[in-house]
């Protein structure tokens, strides 16, 4: 699985018009910028993957599941690829793993049963 340096490697050599700040470049991608973190794209991130580099992705609806501190805090430990939270009245997830997806499908969509399997496979 590559890191979040590797991705955002990727990210700057596919970017056609988006202009990106040098010495940034991880704030500009990244909600949680420490090496550690996880793979949460900050809105500039999102935007850039859909629309410049125009990234394949899939959208989880999350109406149903409480978007709590502990919900984004678990995302942000056990996804495994980049993704976007939606926020707002129609909240959903955004993920740019067409394996995840698959995994979160088999899981019925539901993001509290993905993550307790990470949970204890971890």
């Amino acid at each position: 699985m590559p890191n979040k340096k590797e991705y955002t490697q990727a990210f700057l050599k596919n970017i056609e018009t988006t202009t990106v700040p040098a010495g940034d470049e991880l704030a500009f991608f990244w909600f949680n910028i420490r090496d550690t973190g996880g793979l949460r794209l900050t809105e500039n991130g999102y935007f850039c993957l859909v629309e410049d580099i125009k990234l394949e992705n899939w959208e989880i609806d999350i109406r149903e599941q409480k978007v709590t501190q502990r919900f984004l805090l678990d995302l942000d430990r056990f996804m495994n690829c980049p993704y976007y939270v939606q926020r707002g009245r129609w909240p959903k997830v955004i993920l740019f793993s067409e394996q995840t997806y698959f995994w979160l499908v088999l899981h019925n969509q539901d993001f509290e049963r993905f993550l307790n399997a990470n949970k204890i496979s971890s």
